[in-house]
């Protein structure tokens, strides 16, 4: 399947190849027989960083197998209960991850690794995050080497590496404060302090883009709720969202829309063509 719509893409008029990106959450769980492990919250108590390797290792290799290339797991949340400096806060909207394939869609094997640190036990993913306590999670991003291959000694910081043909592209997400919503609503605000924001929740993002992470997605409430009403100016919502650098989107309903108003917004000269072409490069 993804095989036939990679070919499709490559004889359009672009010619783009795609980004295929599936679940792959605890193993490649969405293809009969294969290998299913445990959730992130049951993996946390091994306190074996080895181990999440090793499943990065195996998960990318039948994800591959798949013709995928982008797993989505998570690696990056925690769930701790924080006292918040109220003259301090920061109220943290959640955007969307999106493609900006407005002028071409793009579609990829990607694997999603959450590096959410669950701070509400209420939340209702809260077993997607394997832990509470951000030193854990940090511990738990060695996966992303196990998912892309171990960049070697003399790969520039910062940069993005996939090893091989039996690895995959790996995906931090949902970058920032995923676990940490008010009451632990899914989809709600992350409230904190710049300082308990920076020490609890984006530190396991740094780890990840140290082994070379390819992607980082934003949290994953709808960039529709830049506005209110919801939804009641869609094309000022892709603006803003492309403005602040997003690079991708997914948009499973109002792709169409999305298309039209995005082509709309690069042709007024609102969204720079610039910015479109560094979403490619």
């Amino acid at each position: 399947m993804v095989d036939g719509f990679q070919q499709a893409a490559l004889q359009s008029r672009l010619g783009i190849p795609l980004i295929y990106g599936v679940d792959a959450v605890h193993g490649n769980n969405n293809v009969y027989g294969a290998t299913i492990f445990p959730h992130n919250v049951g993996l946390r108590a091994t306190r074996d960083a080895d181990l999440a390797q090793r499943i990065g290792v195996a998960t990318a290799l039948e994800v591959r197998t798949s013709g995928v290339h982008l797993p989505l797991l998570c690696v990056c949340g925690c769930n701790r209960v924080s006292n918040c400096n109220r003259g301090r806060d920061c109220v943290f909207g959640h955007f969307v991850y999106t493609a900006i394939g407005a002028i071409a869609v793009a579609i990829t094997a990607v694997a999603g690794v959450i590096a959410g640190v669950m701070v509400y036990p209420r939340w209702g993913r809260c077993y997607e995050s394997y832990s509470e306590n951000t030193d854990i999670v940090r511990k738990t991003t060695s996966i992303i080497t196990g998912l892309q291959g171990k960049p070697p000694v003399d790969h520039p910081k910062g940069y993005s590496f996939v090893a091989g043909r039996n690895n995959v592209i790996s995906c931090a997400k949902h970058f920032v404060g995923d676990g940490g919503t008010e009451k632990g609503v899914n989809e709600g605000n992350t409230v904190s302090s710049f300082d308990d924001l920076e020490s609890t929740h984006v530190a396991p993002y740094l780890d990840c883009i140290s082994q070379g992470v390819s992607a980082v997605m934003a949290s994953y409430s709808t960039i529709d709720k830049l506005t209110e009403p919801q939804g009641s100016n869609y094309r000022y919502c892709i603006s803003a969202a492309v403005s602040a650098g997003l690079d991708m989107v997914m948009v499973p309903r109002r792709y169409k829309q999305f298309i039209e108003d995005l082509t709309f917004l690069v042709e007024s000269g609102e969204v720079p063509l610039s910015g479109i072409d560094d979403c490619y490069s």
